[in-house]
């Protein structure tokens, strides 16, 4: 098994470096079932950020995208089911994929709440907004 930093899983999807993307493709194209490549839960979250802020992708891109991934045999996500289930919610409200990710990721941890000063994320994703009174 290899580790896939956020770049090489990034030029894998994203068509704006030639060679990049051509050495990406043809790394990948060498992985089996029994040789992954390992996703980390960080390089989800990254991933998840260079997709919206660097290139723009659409909430829904993104979580089609994780999804077609996650359905890859060559490729293992670290906590693939808290990945999909926060891509699940995210699908089913207006909440931010990765503040989703945090909620599920907490929760599973026993947290009884997440307290945020984000409202938005208060609001779509099930957090606690921290008040500053």
């Amino acid at each position: 098994m290899q580790g896939i930093d956020t770049n090489v899983l990034v030029r894998m999807i994203v068509d704006d470096d030639p060679d990049q993307c051509a050495a990406a493709r043809a790394w990948a194209s060498r992985l089996t079932p029994e040789a992954p490549g390992y996703v980390g839960l960080i390089t989800s979250v990254e991933f998840i950020w260079v997709l919206q802020r660097t290139y723009g992708f659409a909430r829904t891109a993104i979580i089609d995208t994780l999804r077609q991934l996650l359905n890859v045999p060559e490729i293992i996500f670290e906590d693939a089911d808290d990945l999909n289930t926060a891509l699940w919610r995210a699908e089913q409200s207006a909440a931010d994929i990765v503040d989703a990710l945090i909620v599920v990721r907490n929760t599973r941890a026993g947290c009884s709440d997440t307290v945020s000063f984000d409202r938005r994320a208060a609001l779509h994703a099930g957090m606690t907004v921290l008040n500053t009174d």
